[in-house]
């Protein structure tokens, strides 16, 4: 008697970022985290993507360049499925931004440049004390 073979989804990551150097960047950072990874290079693109296969959690530049920008893409994304987890990478550093960025429906804000200690910070936060 054979043993049934287990397969285990992995979980999916969708990276939006007009820069291919940054999206390099975190593909690496994701799939050593055991994501698999899906690349957008625009709002349009990721939007697409976003409506085809909702992926386990969004790493959403806000300065995408042409077409539809950070906080548009944002807006989109958040109207297909809420409780998908989007993450926005940016650099700036004003509080007023990550404000406005989570009453949007953003899970979170990362600065740039993405980091291992800053993705494993926001998917498994430390509960508050």
């Amino acid at each position: 008697m054979s043993n049934p073979v287990k397969l285990v989804a992995r979980k999916t990551a969708l990276i939006v970022d007009d820069s291919a150097l940054a999206r390099r960047h975190s593909r690496r950072l994701l799939e050593a985290a055991g994501f698999a990874v899906v690349e957008a290079i625009s709002g349009e693109n990721a939007v697409t993507l976003f409506g085809t296969n909702v992926p386990d959690i969004v790493l959403l530049d806000m300065m995408l360049g042409g077409g539809m920008n950070g906080q548009e893409t944002l807006d989109t994304l958040v109207a297909i499925d809420r409780a998908c987890p989007i993450f926005v990478v940016t650099g700036d550093t004003q509080e007023s931004t990550k404000v406005a960025m989570l009453a949007r429906g953003a899970m979170g804000v990362i600065l740039k440049p993405l980091t291992t200690t800053a993705l494993a910070s926001v998917m498994n936060p430390t509960p508050a004390a």
